[in-house]
């Protein structure tokens, strides 16, 4: 399983030309929208404020946890682009 961390600010649909290749290539594709990203909700804003700690320190070991949850026996490979 790959996981693909956008670029902060980038919504995750950017990445469907990877995502595609690396699924025809028989990889196991996950690719979120980060926190307040695309369609996440709630919207970055002067009450909600998402940094990297949040995404390094919470958000990606959450998500990680989530798909060795739901997928066992599948390696895991986190992929990031940018601050992603």
């Amino acid at each position: 399983m790959a996981i693909v961390l956008p670029a902060m600010g980038t919504r995750a649909g950017f990445y469907a030309p990877l995502a595609e290749e690396l699924a025809r290539r028989g990889v196991a594709v996950l690719v979120p929208e980060l926190p307040g990203t695309g369609a996440s909700l709630p919207r970055p804003s002067r009450r909600v404020d998402y940094g990297y700690r949040d995404l390094a320190g919470t958000y990606l070991p959450a998500l990680v946890e989530s798909v060795r949850h739901d997928y066992p026996a599948t390696p895991v490979a986190v992929i990031g682009h940018s601050l992603g």
